[in-house]
C-alpha cells in the first residue's frame, strides 16, 4: 500500500511539474553562458514551487565538455531549464529524473523519489548540408547530397544503389537525417549530381526518405553516348561522332507531349477529347524568358502537367509558385503532383486563352518579399523595383502586385535595392521593417537609416539567412516632389549661411574668345532674379524626377562682366541655354561639378577681340552655309555601285574647337572645325549598306572669312573615304563568301513587301524588295558550321506612300490610307549551309513585311469586340477608392460586371478602327466593394457618372488605347471592432495535451433533425462574387444567422422580435427576426444585434446548442472553459455531441471570432454530413470552386459538403454522393 500511494505521488509531481505556467521566474541560475558560442542554459522555477533538491549539471559543445557536474540546487515542482542555442541541436540525458521539451527553449524538470539527480546537455552544431561522394575504387559516379535546415539526428545508415543503363553497378551506405523530402522537388531536401562521363538526367525511386519502408535509395543513371552531348535521347547508347548534330543526339527527339525548355522539362496530357486551351508561361526573377505554343490538354488528374525544373540552375519560387489565370476562378495547379483542374466543363471554359504562368528563381536560398503600403495616398505609389547582383549578373525588374498572395523572390545574403514606382510627383520618404528580425535583415536608405526605419524613394535590404521565409516591408511616407523656386536657384550672399541657394554663385560663366586679352578671361556668376525659367517637373520616382533651368536674359550676365571688363558683346546664336537639376537623395542637385552655363563674348576694344574688322565665330547658319557640300564620302572597294556622296552639316558631324574663337594669320581671319567622320559614315551606311572606316584619323576643316561679302566660305572640300564590309578579305577565312542586296532582292522574290486591306474588301497586293531598302551586316561563322547574315529592311514614310500608291492604283476607284506612317523595320537572318558551294537561302517565310491599310472612305467591317474580348483585354478595370482613410480599406479592382456597361459602335480616327467602353452603372461596384468590406459604401461624390475606356484595332486585334483603368471615389462609416483578447489559459485535465476525439452523434438523437433539414443536402453556404470562400475569414452574426434560417424545415415564423439595428430592407433581416423569434439568436442589449460584429466561438456554440436537445453532466475537456463561465453547459453538451474538438493544446478559445471553414466543419457535425471523397475527386470539374482553398487545405472536404448541392446514400458509415443537382 505504501508503495502504490508513493508512485501515485510520484506521477502527480511529475503532471504538475510538466504543466506550464505562464508566472516569470523567481529565480534564474545560471548553468552556462557562452561568449563564443551564443549559448545561454539557466535554471528556473515558477511561482508557488515547493521543496528542494540538488541536480548535477554536466553541458557539452560539440563535444568538449565546458561544464562538469556541478551541482545547482532545485525546486522539486514547477522547475525547469531554457536553453537558448540557436544553429545547435540538443540531446539531454537524465538520471532519476525526467526532462520534457516545452515551448521557446523551456526543458520542464520532473523528480522521482531518488536521491541522485543527473542531466548531462548535448549541444552539437547543427548539421544543414552534406555532399557524400558516390565512388568505389574505379569510378566516381557522382555526388549524393542532402540539405535540411537544422536537421536532427544526422548519423542514420541507409543504402544508395546504383544502376548504370538499367543494370547494377554499385551500394554504398551514406549517412543523413531519419526523414527527407523530395516530392516532385518541391520540398528539395536531397539530390545527386552525376559525374562526367554521365547524363545530367537521372531518375531516383523515392521522393522520401525514412528509417522503414523507405528506408534506402536507388539511383539511376545513362552513361553519355558516343557524341559526347548529355542532351542524346536515343535509347541505350549510340556510335555517332563526337559533337553529332543528328536529331537523336542534339535532343531534339523527346517522348510525345514533352517540351525542353532552357528552364526545365514540361510534361503535359493530351487531350484525346474535348480538353482545354492552356498555354505555359515561365517567368525567372521577374522576367518572362519563355512562352509556350497552345496546348490542348486534359485536366483533373495528378501528372496532368509536369513541370521539373532543370537541376541546380532553377527553383520554383516558394510561395507563389504560379499564376493562373482561366475563365472562372477557383482553378488550381498542384506542383507537387503535376495536377492542374480548370473549373468548368463548357466549350466556352475549354476555348478560353487559359494561361498558366511557373515563376522560377535562380537562387536556392530565398525570401519571400511582402511589400505593403502604409500610406494614405497608396494609389500613388503603383509598384517597385527589385535589383540585385548575384555571380556578376545584374538582375532588375519591376514588381506592380501588392497582393499578399502573389510576392516576388529575393536571394539571401546579397544586398537588393527595392525603389519605389510612384506616380509624379510623389516619392516615398520612409521604409520600415518592424523590429521582428533582429539581425536576420538590414535595411539601409539612401538617405539614411535608424534601427527598423530606412529613409529615401530607395533602401537596401539584406536577408542573412531563410529563418524568417517571409520578409515584410513598409513603405511608410509619403514625399511631395516641387520644382525649386526662384528663392532656392538666385544667389543672396548677403544672407550668409541662411541661403538655400542649390547652385551658389557659379550658375553662369562668361568667357572672353579673345587670347590676347590682358583682362581675366573667366567669370562666373549666381544666377539673378527674372534672368531664368523654370521648367516643369519631369520623370519619376524610379528613375529620378529632373528640372530644366533655362537662362531667358544672358545680356544681364555679360553686363555683370563688362561692369569688371569693359567692351564685350554676345556672340550670336547663345540666346538661350539650358541646364538641368536632379532629384537626389532628397534635394535638388547639379548632376556635374562644371558650371552649368558657359556664354562666349567677344572683345570690341582689345586686338584680336571680335572688333569692327575682325569677324565673330561663324553662327550655326553661318557653319551650315561655308560647308553645304563640302564633305564627300566616296567608296573605294565598289565605285561602281557606290556613288561619292557631297554632305554639308549633319547632326553631331561637325565639332567646333575648343577655346571657340576666330584666328588670325596676317590679315586673314580663319576658323577650323572637325569633322567626326563617324557620324558621315553612319550616314553613307544608311544609303549604301554597311562600311567601315579606311583611316581613322582626325579630319579638319578651315573656313575662310570674305571681308568684302561679310561671309564664311571654304576652297576645297574634304573627302572621307570608306570601305564595303563585303569586300573586305578576312584574313583568318579568305573563302568567306559574299552578299549583295541584288542577292537579297533576288532570293526573297516577288512576295517580299505584303499590302493588305484590314477591312478585307480587297485582296492583298505582293511586291519584291528594292535593293535601296536593304541594309547588309556582316557575314558570321566559318566553313565547317555555315554562314549567317542579319538583313535590315527599312520602309521609311517615303516607301509607305509609294507601296500605298501602286495600292490604290491596284484597286481603283477604291482609294485607302495607311493604317500607320511610322517607320517599319525588320530584321531577317539569311543562311548558307556548311558546304564547298556558295547558297543562300531564307529560313522564313514570306512576305516579310505586311503593310496595314483602310478604305479611305472612313467606313471599316471590322466589327466591335465582343463582351469576351472586352473583358480580356480591360482585366480589372474598375478601381473603387475609399476615400475615408480612418476605416483603413485598401482599394479594390474589379473586373466588368454583367449590365454594368455599354460597348460603342466602331468609328474611324486617324485612319484606325476604335471602339468606347463605356462604364454605366457605377453604383453596382461600390454595392460590390461594401459586400468584400463587410461596410456600407455609397459613391462619394454620388453625381459620379459614366466613364469611358477607348479601345483600338491595331495589328488585326483590339488593344487598349489609353491606360485601360476608371476610378470611382466611394465614402462609408466604418463599423469595425477590435477583437477580443485570447483568454489566459488555466490548466486543465490532461496537462495540455489534445482533446480525445469523440465521433458526431446522428442529428435524429441529437434533436437537430426536428428543426433544421438534415434530410435534403442542400447548399447552404456560399463563396463571395470574386470567386473565393475566406476559409480564415471571420463570420460575422448576421451571416451565422443566413445560415441556419437556410437549413429551418419551417421559416414561416410570426415574428416577435427585432431590433434597432437591423434594418427592415437588410439582407440578413429576415433570418435574424425569425431566429430571434424562434429564440434562437438574442441581441446584445439597448435594443442592439449589432450584426456586423465577428461572433465569437462560444457565441456560436451557445446558438448551435438551441438547435439540440439539452444534456446534463459531461466532463468539461477544456483548460480554458471554467464552470462559472456563461457558455460552459453549451460547450460541455456540443463536445459531448461530437461537434466541437477544440485546439490540439487543449484549448478552446471561446473569445476568439470563429472562422468560415470552423463554422463549416461543426455545422457538417451537427447535421450528420460528411463529404464523399472518391466522388469528390472523380466529379471535381463540376464542383463549385474556389481561388482560395487548396485540395490540402484541413477544411477542404467541410466546404465540398456545404458548398455543393448532392443527393446521396447512407451506408452503416460515411456518405456516398450518387449525384450533383
Amino acid at each position: 500500500m505504501k508503495r502504490k500511494f508513493l508512485a501515485a505521488l510520484l506521477a502527480l509531481v511529475m503532471v504538475f511539474s510538466m504543466i506550464p505556467v505562464s508566472a516569470s521566474a523567481a529565480d534564474d541560475n545560471v548553468i552556462y553562458a557562452g561568449e563564443d558560442n551564443g549559448i545561454n542554459i539557466t535554471l528556473n522555477h515558477r511561482a508557488g514551487a515547493v521543496g528542494s533538491t540538488e541536480v548535477s549539471f554536466t553541458v557539452v559543445v560539440d563535444g568538449k565538455t565546458v561544464v562538469n557536474s556541478q551541482s545547482f540546487t532545485s525546486t522539486t515542482t514547477l522547475a525547469y531549464i531554457n536553453i537558448s542555442a540557436n544553429n545547435y541541436d540538443v540531446d539531454i540525458e537524465t538520471e532519476g529524473m525526467s526532462c520534457t521539451a516545452g515551448l521557446n527553449g523551456n526543458y520542464n524538470l520532473g523528480f522521482g523519489i531518488s536521491n541522485t539527480h543527473s542531466c548531462t546537455i548535448k549541444l552539437t552544431t547543427a548539421k544543414t548540408k552534406d555532399d557524400i561522394p558516390i565512388q568505389s575504387k574505379k569510378t566516381t559516379y557522382g555526388t549524393f547530397s542532402w540539405s535540411k535546415q537544422h536537421a536532427g539526428n544526422c548519423d542514420f545508415e541507409r543504402t544508395v544503389e546504383i544502376y548504370v543503363n538499367d543494370e547494377f553497378a554499385y551500394s554504398q551506405t551514406v549517412k543523413t537525417p531519419n526523414q527527407l523530402s523530395n516530392i516532385m522537388g518541391v520540398n528539395k531536401q536531397f539530390w545527386f549530381t552525376p559525374a562526367e562521363g554521365y547524363k545530367a538526367a537521372y531518375s531516383m525511386n523515392r521522393e522520401v526518405l525514412d528509417t522503414a519502408a523507405l528506408k534506402d535509395l536507388r539511383i539511376d543513371l545513362i552513361t553519355v553516348c558516343g557524341c559526347g552531348l548529355d542532351t542524346c535521347v536515343c535509347d541505350g547508347g549510340c556510335s555517332c561522332p563526337e559533337d553529332c548534330d543528328c536529331e537523336a543526339c542534339t535532343g531534339a527527339t523527346l517522348k510525345p507531349n514533352q517540351i525542353q525548355t532552357d528552364y526545365g522539362l514540361l510534361e503535359y496530357s493530351e487531350a484525346t477529347g474535348r480538353g482545354y486551351n492552356l498555354t505555359i508561361v515561365i517567368n525567372v526573377n521577374g522576367e518572362v524568358k519563355y512562352t509556350s505554343p497552345q496546348l490542348r490538354i486534359s485536366c483533373g488528374l495528378p501528372g496532368n502537367l509536369k513541370f521539373t525544373p532543370t537541376e541546380g540552375e532553377y527553383y520554383l519560387q516558394d510561395p507563389n509558385s504560379y499564376d493562373l489565370d482561366t475563365l472562372r476562378s477557383g482553378s488550381t495547379w498542384i506542383p507537387g503532383t503535376g495536377q492542374l483542374s480548370i473549373v468548368g466543363i463548357t466549350d466556352e471554359v475549354r476555348n478560353y486563352d487559359n494561361k498558366l504562368t511557373i515563376y522560377l528563381v535562380s537562387f536556392e536560398n530565398n525570401v519571400s518579399l511582402d511589400v505593403e503600403r502604409r500610406v494614405t495616398i497608396d494609389d500613388s505609389i503603383s509598384g517597385y523595383r527589385i535589383s540585385y547582383t548575384m555571380d556578376g549578373v545584374d538582375y532588375s525588374f519591376d514588381w506592380y502586385n501588392f497582393n499578399a498572395s502573389q510576392t516576388p523572390s529575393i536571394p539571401t545574403n546579397v544586398p537588393v535595392t527595392v525603389t519605389a514606382i510612384c506616380d509624379s510627383p510623389y516619392e516615398v520618404a520612409q521604409w520600415s521593417t518592424g523590429n521582428v528580425y533582429g539581425d536576420n535583415v538590414t535595411l539601409e536608405g539612401s538617405e539614411g537609416q535608424n534601427n527598423t526605419e530606412a529613409y529615401g524613394n530607395t533602401v537596401t535590404l539584406t536577408v542573412n539567412s531563410v529563418g524568417d521565409p517571409r520578409i515584410l516591408l513598409y513603405m511608410d511616407k509619403l514625399l511631395t516632389v516641387t520644382v525649386p523656386s526662384e528663392d532656392d536657384l538666385i544667389d543672396n550672399p548677403e544672407q550668409g549661411e541662411n541661403d538655400v541657394n542649390i547652385i551658389g554663385a557659379n550658375a553662369v560663366k562668361i568667357h572672353c574668345a579673345n587670347e590676347k586679352a590682358t583682362h581675366d578671361k573667366d567669370a562666373t556668376y549666381g544666377l539673378e532674379k527674372e534672368t531664368f525659367t523654370i521648367g516643369p517637373l519631369e520623370g519619376n520616382s524610379a528613375d529620378g524626377y529632373t528640372c530644366d533651368i533655362t537662362i531667358t536674359q544672358p545680356e544681364i550676365y555679360v553686363q555683370k562682366y563688362n561692369d569688371s571688363y569693359q567692351g564685350h558683346e554676345l556672340l550670336a546664336g547663345q540666346e538661350t541655354k539650358s541646364f538641368t537639376l536632379k532629384w537626389v537623395n532628397g534635394e535638388w542637385t547639379v548632376p556635374t561639378n562644371e558650371i552649368p552655363v558657359t556664354y562666349n563674348v567677344a572683345c570690341t576694344t582689345e586686338p584680336g577681340g571680335g572688333g569692327e574688322d575682325e569677324p565673330n565665330v561663324p553662327t550655326d547658319d553661318e557653319l551650315k552655309a561655308a560647308l553645304s557640300g563640302m564633305i564627300q564620302v566616296d567608296c573605294i572597294t565598289n565605285e561602281e555601285q557606290h556613288l561619292v556622296e557631297s554632305y554639308g552639316v549633319i547632326d553631331g558631324g561637325i565639332n567646333r574647337p575648343d577655346p571657340d574663337e576666330v584666328t588670325k594669320n596676317g590679315e586673314t581671319y580663319t576658323y577650323t572645325v572637325t569633322v567626326d567622320s563617324a557620324k558621315y559614315l553612319g550616314k553613307y551606311s544608311s544609303e549604301y549598306g554597311n562600311h567601315e572606316l579606311v583611316s581613322t584619323g582626325t579630319i579638319t576643316i578651315t573656313l575662310q572669312y570674305d571681308a568684302e561679302k561679310e561671309t564664311w566660305y571654304v576652297d576645297t572640300p574634304v573627302t572621307i573615304n570608306v570601305k564595303c564590309d563585303s569586300g573586305i578579305t578576312d584574313p583568318e577565312d579568305p573563302e568567306k563568301p559574299t552578299l549583295s542586296e541584288d542577292d537579297v532582292v533576288t532570293m526573297l522574290g516577288t512576295n517580299a513587301i505584303a499590302v493588305k486591306c484590314i477591312d478585307d474588301k480587297h485582296i492583298t497586293q505582293y511586291h519584291p524588295l528594292e535593293n535601296t531598302i536593304v541594309s547588309l551586316g556582316n557575314v558570321t561563322g566559318s566553313k565547317e558550321t555555315g554562314y549567317q547574315c542579319d538583313v535590315t529592311v527599312t520602309l521609311d514614310i517615303g516607301n509607305l506612300s509609294s507601296y500605298l500608291a501602286a495600292y490604290n492604283e491596284f484597286t481603283t476607284p477604291q482609294k485607302h490610307s495607311l493604317m500607320s506612317t511610322d517607320t517599319i523595320t525588320r530584321t531577317i537572318t539569311l543562311k548558307c549551309e556548311p558546304n564547298d558551294e556558295v547558297d543562300w537561302y531564307f529560313p522564313g517565310k514570306c512576305p516579310i513585311i505586311t503593310i496595314d491599310v483602310t478604305c479611305a472612305s472612313g467606313e471599316t467591317t471590322i466589327p466591335a469586340p465582343d463582351d469576351e474580348t472586352v473583358n480580356n483585354l480591360l482585366g480589372k478595370a474598375v478601381i473603387i477608392d475609399c476615400t475615408n482613410d480612418e476605416a483603413n480599406h485598401e482599394n479594390e479592382a474589379f473586373s466588368l460586371i454583367e449590365d454594368t456597361y455599354q460597348i460603342g459602335e466602331v468609328y474611324m480616327a486617324d485612319g484606325i478602327p476604335h471602339c468606347d467602353v463605356t462604364i454605366t452603372d457605377p453604383d453596382k461596384y461600390a454595392a460590390q466593394y461594401s459586400y468584400n468590406t463587410n461596410t456600407n459604401h455609397l459613391l462619394a461624390p454620388a453625381d459620379q457618372g459614366s466613364q469611358v475606356i477607348t479601345l483600338k484595332y491595331a495589328d488585326g486585334e483590339w488593344a487598349i488605347d489609353d491606360d485601360g483603368i476608371v476610378r470611382y471615389t466611394v465614402a462609408c462609416k466604418d463599423t469595425s471592432t477590435e477583437p477580443t483578447p485570447d483568454p489566459t489559459p488555466t490548466p486543465g485535465p490532461g496537462g495540455g495535451d489534445k482533446p480525445p476525439y469523440i465521433p458526431p452523434v446522428d442529428p435524429d438523437d441529437s434533436g437537430v433533425s426536428e428543426l433544421l433539414n438534415t434530410d435534403d443536402h442542400i447548399q447552404y453556404l456560399f463563396g463571395y462574387p470574386e470567386g473565393t470562400f475566406g476559409p480564415e475569414n471571420n463570420m460575422t452574426r448576421a451571416e451565422v444567422a443566413q445560415m441556419f434560417y437556410n437549413l429551418l424545415l419551417d421559416q414561416d415564423v410570426t415574428i416577435t422580435k427585432t431590433f434597432n439595428d437591423v434594418p427592415a430592407n437588410a439582407w440578413y433581416a429576415k433570418a435574424v427576426n425569425t431566429l430571434a423569434s424562434l429564440g434562437v439568436v438574442s441581441g446584445v442589449g439597448n435594443g442592439d444585434f449589432e450584426p456586423e460584429r465577428s461572433i465569437t466561438r462560444a457565441e456560436f456554440t451557445s446558438i448551435a446548442m438551441k438547435f439540440a436537445e439539452g444534456k446534463t453532466g459531461g466532463t468539461n475537456i477544456f483548460s480554458d472553459v471554467k464552470s462559472t463561465d456563461w457558455f460552459y453547459r453549451a460547450v460541455v453538451n456540443s463536445t459531448q455531441y461530437g461537434w466541437i474538438h477544440g485546439y490540439g493544446d487543449g484549448t478552446f478559445r471561446p473569445n476568439n471570432p470563429i472562422t468560415r471553414v470552423e463554422v463549416t466543419a461543426i455545422v457538417n457535425n451537427m447535421l450528420g454530413r460528411e463529404a464523399d471523397v472518391d466522388f469528390v475527386t472523380e466529379h471535381y470539374d463540376e464542383l463549385n470552386h474556389f481561388s482560395d482553398l487548396a485540395v490540402s487545405h484541413w477544411g477542404y472536404y467541410h466546404i465540398v459538403e456545404a458548398t455543393n448541392d448532392h443527393d446521396y446514400t447512407k451506408p452503416s458509415s460515411g456518405e456516398n454522393w450518387t449525384e450533383l443537382n
